[in-house]
């Protein structure tokens, strides 16, 4: 079995200008924008959590 990781292009600021006119909650349009997703860090194992947003 082998794994092939393959880019997908899409437009994030347009989904997330949509995101924000649907008025869903900030954190999942900062998620689009930045990559990183900001909710349920406390499902991460602690050695990742303790790495941070960078």
């Amino acid at each position: 079995m082998s794994v092939e990781f393959r880019p997908i292009s899409y437009d994030t600021e347009a989904l997330a200008r949509e995101m924000d006119a649907e008025r869903l909650p900030e954190e999942f349009v900062e998620t689009i924008r930045t990559g990183w997703w900001t909710t349920c860090l406390e499902n991460l194992p602690a050695k990742e959590r303790r790495r941070g947003k960078h």
